[in-house]
């Protein structure tokens, strides 16, 4: 039978109750149970899984902390209890005036073979023997109320798709920046942002190749204020190569090495300018997976001591104190490995081992003839392999940016119109309809940008102030990624 409205549901749910009483050679009753709380609770299935219940005696609520998918609803108007746990007693249904069912007869109860409607919360009152038996015998409700309590069960689903991007929209809204000027415009040419300490930093230069840089942190996204002189980081500075690794951000400039710890104050590095550094590629953070995967350092790429033409991948140890290699000179970087506009990310396989994929260009220009870009792929640092494939490649982007993103490799460029992804960073296919750019992005094609992914998964793309547009802040985040962590089993 199907429950329609709780204002009408009969009678109470019935729940196992035994009577713990004995007789002695008096014939003396025992002692009733005072217990009247609700010691498990669980649904059927849905969508073939069970979801767990979290009971809150002290607030007497019980619910989902893994929300159910979006569209359940046409599943729990009419699903099972598969499991309603008291010590023993009766668990009776109050109805929307919040009065409960039972009244004269409190043995006719509702069999828990019947369906119930969870589409809006569901109230219960747990009667212990001992109420019960008080009850039976025509005590008020003022003396036996202690040994009852009252619960709300709330099956809880998700109002969001959780395969679609958010941009933070209202609903019914079309999506619009985070947030217009953030840097008055100062921010106006090619730029890289990069996140220390849960602090977002832009970097970019001035029209007079002065270093400027604007932050806020990742919880107060309007937040937005200069940084003030950047002191000990030269102009010639590649912005594409800064970096974070272990709390500390690195760059290069003519070949040396730079660091700071807050971003405004940076000096020389005194341990690692024993070579030339044409570019700083990935930092390998320590891996929480697999504990034999112990890569951790900065893989650049330096140049050769006794041909500058000659390039070759280096990296180094777990404090970037020194360098490492694969031989005493190092492996040689290929031509067509990329040289500027590095995007890089971490990511772990299915075995737990970490590793890096990056995109680039491979010239200093801003666009290239059109044809597949390559992902670079390692898992040391060290030795780089291109995943080349004939078919269902990326297609070329300018200024390419590369995310490990929802177990899955993300791809795109400043056209702001599709994202490609893949599985393993091989095979590319266009995302589907749902993961995209909003219109006004999409209106500022060609625009300088940089990107970055904070740790509570969101997708920051801050635009450079251009001839199509102001200096802008967007930020999305697939829906998914958003929901607390599941609880199914």
């Amino acid at each position: 039978m199907r429950i329609k409205f709780l204002s009408v549901i009969v009678s109470l749910l019935f729940v196992s109750f035994a009577i713990s009483s004995c007789l002695n050679d008096n014939n003396q009753v025992g002692e009733y149970s005072t217990d009247a709380t609700i010691h498990a609770f669980a649904l059927d299935t849905v969508h073939g899984k069970s979801y767990q219940f979290t009971i809150d005696q002290l607030k007497g609520e019980i619910y989902n902390l893994d929300s159910l998918p979006m569209g359940s609803d046409t599943i729990i108007d009419k699903i099972l209890i598969k499991t309603l746990t008291t010590v023993s007693g009766a668990v009776i249904l109050i109805n929307k005036e919040g009065k409960d069912s039972i009244k004269d007869n409190v043995t006719q109860g509702l069999n828990t073979t019947d369906s119930v409607d969870f589409r809006e919360p569901l109230k219960v009152k747990v009667m212990s023997m001992e109420a019960m038996n008080l009850m039976y015998q025509g005590i008020s409700e003022d003396t036996y109320k202690k040994y009852t309590r009252r619960y709300t069960i709330e099956v809880r689903v998700h109002k969001q798709d959780p395969d679609s991007l958010n941009w933070g929209q209202a609903k019914g809204q079309q999506p619009a920046p985070l947030m217009k000027g953030f840097s008055g415009g100062a921010i106006s040419g090619p730029q890289k942002a990069v996140i220390l300490n849960k602090t977002i930093f832009v970097f970019s230069k001035t029209t007079a190749s002065q270093v400027i840089a604007y932050k806020t942190l990742t919880d107060n996204p309007r937040g937005w204020t200069s940084t003030g002189t950047i002191n000990g980081l030269p102009a010639s500075v590649d912005l594409s190569s800064i970096l974070n690794f272990k709390d500390q951000l690195y760059a290069v400039a003519e070949g040396i090495m730079y660091y700071s710890t807050d971003g405004t104050n940076w000096q020389k590095h005194t341990t690692l300018n024993d070579r030339k550094i044409a570019s700083l590629l990935v930092g390998f953070p320590e891996n929480q997976g697999n504990n034999l995967n112990k890569i951790i350092g900065i893989a650049a790429v330096s140049v050769d001591a006794t041909d500058a033409k000659i390039h070759r991948f280096c990296f180094t140890n777990e404090n970037a104190t020194s360098w490492t290699e694969t031989s005493d000179l190092g492996e040689v970087v290929a031509d067509s490995f990329p040289r500027t506009n590095i995007s890089a990310t971490i990511f772990s396989n299915n075995t737990g081992v970490q590793g890096a994929m990056l995109m680039g260009t491979t010239t200093n220009e801003r666009t290239e003839a059109v044809k597949p870009i390559l992902p670079w792929g390692s898992y040391n640092g060290l030795s780089w392999a291109d995943l080349y494939t004939q078919n269902a490649f990326c297609p070329i982007l300018t200024l390419p940016s590369i995310i490990h993103y929802g177990k899955e490799f993300y791809a795109f460029g400043n056209e702001f119109d599709t994202f490609y992804t893949s599985v393993a960073g091989i095979a590319w296919y266009k995302a589907n309809k749902k993961f995209y750019f909003p219109t006004e992005l999409t209106a500022r094609k060609g625009s300088e940008y940089s990107m970055v992914v904070d740790s509570n998964n969101f997708i920051w793309i801050i635009c450079s102030k251009g001839l199509t547009g102001t200096d802008d802040v967007w930020r999305c985040r697939l829906n998914k990624l958003g929901f607390k962590e599941a609880l199914t089993k």
